[in-house]
Order: C-alpha cells, then sequence, then structure tokens
C-alpha cells in the first residue's frame, strides 16, 4: 500500500482522482468525454476533456438561471414561451413623469414600442419601434405630443412644389450614417398646394425586427450606433453569409429590387459585453457575429426615396417601381424647369423656379430614366398690355411703369 506524506496537498489530491476513478490535471479539474460527469455549474470542455466552470446549456445551471456565452446567470424573462425570443411586451422609455403622462394618453405621434427577450432569457432588449417627444418639426404633425402641431415654429411656410430632407426619428438617433451602424435614413418633404410643409414620406425610423435579431443579422435597428443583438460565433469561423430586410413607413422591402444590394457577409468580432467599452479583458469579451456587410466591408445599400437621387433609372426605394414619387406611388418623378427665356430663375437649392408677374415654371417628368425634354404648363413672357394691371413680359414693372406703355 502505498504511503503519503501528511501535509502534501498534491498527494491527497492524487488519491482523490484514483478513488474518482477520473483522471485530473494539475489543477484538479476532472476529467470527462461528456457534460453529465461534471457538477452543476460545469461542462465538459470538449477540446481539453476537462469539466470547467461555466455551462454549455441551461442543464448544467441551477433552477431559475439559464445559460449564456457559457455563463449561468438568473433568467429574468423568457420562462413562458418555448423559445426565450418569442416572449415580448410594451415598452416605452423616458423619465417617470413623461412616462406618466405620455403613456396615459399616447398623444400626438407618440406611441409604445415592444422589447424582445435576448440572451437566452438573460436581458431584455432595446425598445424598439417607441415614439418619445420631439421638438416640432414643420410637417402638420404633433411631433411633442402636447395636442398641438408645428407650435412655436416660424418656419413652416414654403413655396409649392419645393422638396427637403427631413426625419422624425428621435433627435439623438444616427440618421444617414451607415459606416456607424445606424440603420435609420431620412426622407423627403413636398411643399404642398397650401404653402405648407407636407408629411416625410420613405424614411427609416428606429424600428423592431425580430427576424432579424432571430437570425442573428446585426443591424442597429434602434439607430443609437450600437449593435442590437450579440449573437455569439466560433473565431475559426472567420465569415458567414447574410441578408437584410426592410422596414420604413411599415413596409416590407421586397428584397428583390437589383438596385438595393442587401446580400452580403457578416464578420466574427470580438466584443465587450458592455457595449459603452472598446477594450477590455478575455473574461469581459465574446465573439458575436457583427453587421451584415458586403464582401469588401462596406455597408450595404438601404432604401432611400427617389427624389433623393431622381430619374436615375433605378428602383431606390425598392417598392418595384422605378423613379416615382415617395408620397404619390403611382405617379412619375417630375422636376421644375423653364425654357430659359427672361421671367423666371431658378432657386439656389436647384429645387424650383423664382418668376416674375405672370410667367410661370412648368414640369418635366422622368421616363424610362431620363427628364422629357418638352417643359409642360410653363407661361412665357407676352407682349406687355397695357392698363390691364400685370405684368405680361414678366421684367417685374407694370403698366405705367413699363416702357412698353406709352
Amino acid at each position: 500500500m502505498r504511503r503519503f506524506v501528511q501535509g502534501s496537498g498534491g498527494a491527497f489530491l492524487f488519491l482523490w482522482c484514483l478513488l474518482a476513478s477520473v483522471g485530473c490535471d494539475n489543477s484538479g479539474k476532472k476529467a470527462c468525454v461528456e457534460d453529465r460527469q461534471c457538477d452543476i455549474n460545469e461542462y465538459c470542455d470538449a477540446k481539453e476533456r476537462r469539466c470547467t466552470p461555466g455551462c454549455s446549456d441551461d442543464s448544467r445551471c441551477p433552477t431559475g438561471q439559464s445559460c449564456y456565452n457559457k455563463q449561468c446567470k438568473e433568467r429574468i424573462c423568457g420562462a413562458k414561451a418555448t423559445v426565450p425570443t418569442e416572449e415580448t411586451e410594451p415598452c416605452y422609455d423616458g423619465a417617470p413623469n413623461e412616462v406618466e403622462t405620455i403613456v396615459a394618453q399616447m398623444g400626438g405621434q407618440c406611441r409604445k414600442g415592444v422589447r424582445t427577450c435576448i440572451q437566452n432569457g438573460q436581458t431584455w432588449s432595446a425598445c424598439y419601434g417607441q415614439v418619445r417627444p420631439r421638438e416640432e418639426i414643420c410637417d402638420g404633425l404633433d411631433n411633442d405630443c402636447d395636442g398641438k402641431s408645428d407650435e412655436g415654429r416660424s418656419d413652416c411656410s414654403c413655396t409649392t412644389g419645393m422638396l427637403r430632407r427631413c426625419s422624425t426619428s428621435p433627435a439623438d438617433a444616427k440618421v444617414d450614417k451607415p459606416d456607424e451602424l445606424g440603420f435609420c435614413r431620412s426622407g423627403v418633404q413636398r411643399c404642398g398646394e397650401d404653402g405648407r410643409w407636407g408629411p416625410c414620406f420613405g424614411e427609416i425610423r428606429p424600428h423592431r425586427n425580430l427576424e432579424q435579431m432571430e437570425k442573428c443579422v446585426d443591424i442597429d435597428a434602434d439607430c443609437d450606433g450600437l449593435p442590437d443583438a450579440d449573437c455569439l460565433c466560433d473565431p475559426s469561423q472567420a465569415t458567414r453569409s447574410c441578408a437584410l430586410s426592410f422596414e420604413g413607413n411599415n413596409q416590407m422591402c421586397s428584397s428583390t429590387s437589383k438596385d438595393v444590394q442587401n446580400e452580403g457577409l457578416q464578420r466574427c468580432e470580438r466584443r465587450c459585453l458592455d457595449p459603452k467599452k472598446t477594450d477590455c479583458q478575455d473574461a469581459e469579451a465574446i465573439h458575436a457575429w457583427g453587421p451584415c456587410r458586403t464582401a469588401d466591408n462596406k455597408p450595404l445599400s438601404l432604401p432611400a426615396p427617389e427624389e433623393l437621387d431622381p430619374c436615375d433609372g433605378k428602383d431606390n426605394d425598392c417598392d418595384g417601381k422605378i423613379d416615382n414619387r415617395s408620397d404619390k406611388k403611382d405617379l412619375p418623378l417630375t422636376r421644375p424647369c423653364y425654357p430659359g427665356l427672361p421671367g423666371c430663375v431658378l432657386n439656389q437649392e436647384k429645387t424650383l423656379y423664382l418668376c416674375e408677374g405672370l410667367c410661370q415654371s412648368g414640369v418635366q417628368r422622368c421616363v424610362d430614366g431620363r427628364w422629357e425634354t418638352a417643359c409642360e404648363g410653363a407661361t412665357l413672357p407676352q407682349k406687355e398690355v397695357c392698363d390691364d394691371n400685370q405684368d405680361n413680359d414678366c421684367d417685374g414693372k407694370i403698366d405705367s411703369t413699363d416702357s412698353d406703355c406709352p
């Protein structure tokens, strides 16, 4: 019989391993071939063949906990669903007084969002789709949710036919920032016949895209500059194929437009568990699938209003139609025109003509990716008619002040 010197910790550890009929390394880890040979809060590392602290699935965690990123933590959601990500609930972020007043009445454009159970039930996602009060913009809507629209704005009047970029996303959202993961895009406003700016069409607002979260197609759907999901990957698998679907104005993009590149690659990236950190120890980091980008690691193309890149023969907004208006989908794009005679000049923004007297600009339609030559509806200078109190020849002078009248 072997004898061991009292006080020799290594000898006693060796004896314990023999009695347990398993091998041990110098750290005392049990040898294993499957998880059930290990204790709770341990799993069998397939590479080392040793019981390792952590977990491989929920069965290795104590009751009430779940396994994510090889760590057992308290399950705070998902218990009611077969798959945790199937559990959702309404949500609304904001200061307590804002939550009490706005959520109670949900006035104006404000509305609740939805959050989803993620990380295998260990946390909730961000609140997607919520609309909180924001500064009033000129769109005829109640943006700050106080029961009034466009109040406090002195710049809401405009010239009929003018276009401009617009966005109703929260003020702190990253809009038109594809290099920063931002998913949101601006839209366009058209000045109506009443001389007021109309609604914002064609924009992509912060929204919830559960399907893409489940597929781990990491996008910044809430447009805060941070990835929305931690979808774990093996560093040995460098890339995988992916595709984005789009949601804007409550319409799903067909993803079949040849002019919108929605297929690309995801890269397995190291990131800190705390999304606000860029540098962290391995114990505080994970490897997760990054955003879906092109093969040369550039942002995928996203739908955009046709008016932002007009008459290029492409379906830029991915609605199945080419060069059509954002506000009236069945109508083609048009632009103001004037034959080059005196009477009208193009404004600095090149969005409309400023005319004198009775002269008026016309419109050109976009057909097959080209602007028509004809300028329809334009009113050109005419011979001055004296004593009619109108500027017929569009020189800025009326009747008695015009040299054409005696």
